[in-house]
């Protein structure tokens, strides 16, 4: 059955491709100039988007760094900044070194929040604007581990709370 099932999946790609491929091929042999104009104008506009995405890009990053600096400058250990771009979003990893140092950033954090919700708040739509707080992240080394291991301890008292309430019955 499952041969049948890929055999069908085959086919139909096979079937759109030719159907989207043979005007292509009869427009190209047609006008063959026309064809070769609006590829080369849909390149330029491509080349154009990309180029202007990578400097808006470039951008955010140095409003970023520049908020980082003003926002984390009294502290003694200063954390670590990751900027990255996820669904046209800038997104901020804020790494500390231990737990005790991002609970002693608080005010800082908070001030980050802020200002870099001012810096973007111009990013996104109306149905989806930019939040600051879904944005940053703050973390510190061993993170994950303290999360696997507060996972786990949960895992294991509710496994231990249904075996006494069936074994209570």
């Amino acid at each position: 059955m499952k041969n049948l099932a890929v055999a069908r999946h085959v086919f139909g790609m096979l079937l759109l491709v030719g159907i989207v491929l043979y005007p292509l091929i009869m427009v190209t042999a047609d006008y063959p100039r026309c064809v070769l104009v609006s590829c080369s104008l849909l390149s330029v506009w491509l080349a154009i988007r990309i180029l202007r995405v990578r400097r808006q890009h470039a951008e955010a990053r140095f409003l970023a760094e520049e908020a980082f600096q003003s926002a984390y400058v009294g502290l003694l250990v200063p954390p670590s900044m990751d900027i990255s771009f996820r669904y046209g979003y800038p997104a901020f990893q804020i790494q500390f070194r231990s737990e005790v140092d991002m609970e002693n950033a608080l005010p800082q954090n908070d001030t980050f929040k802020v200002i870099i919700d001012r810096l973007f708040k111009h990013c996104g739509s109306r149905s989806r604007p930019f939040h600051a707080e879904t944005a940053i992240s703050f973390t510190y080394d061993g993170f994950r581990r303290d999360s696997r291991v507060f996972r786990i301890r949960l895992l294991l008292r509710n496994y231990i709370c249904r075996v006494y309430l069936s074994g209570a019955k």
